[in-house]
């Protein structure tokens, strides 16, 4: 009587492998990655390094400045009527040779 349930749990144990079998690396690398937070934290970060990476020796954004006087103030006396002003900067890095 006792190999009975014994036989039953041992189906019921052995019965689930062939699922985990049939999956592939790539789905176990898929199924680690969504449930293993520190995971998803250390893949991120290594993308942002490698993003440094390709970054680093190319210049910054430009910047853009606007700046705009007396706009529709034309007709008020001792004003030299509308003036604006645009700037554009491009920061170069230079690096020390000493």
């Amino acid at each position: 009587m006792r190999t009975l349930p014994t036989a039953l749990m041992l189906i019921g144990l052995i019965s689930p492998l062939p699922t985990y079998a049939q999956l592939s690396l790539q789905q176990l690398q898929q199924q680690a990655y969504q449930l293993d937070p520190q995971l998803q934290y250390l893949i991120r970060q290594n993308e942002t390094d490698n993003l440094r990476v390709q970054q680093s020796g190319r210049l910054a954004n430009p910047e853009i400045a606007i700046q705009a006087d007396n706009l529709g103030n034309a007709s008020l006396k001792d004003l030299d009527g509308p003036n604006y002003a645009i700037q554009l900067n491009q920061a170069i890095v230079q690096q020390s040779l000493l």
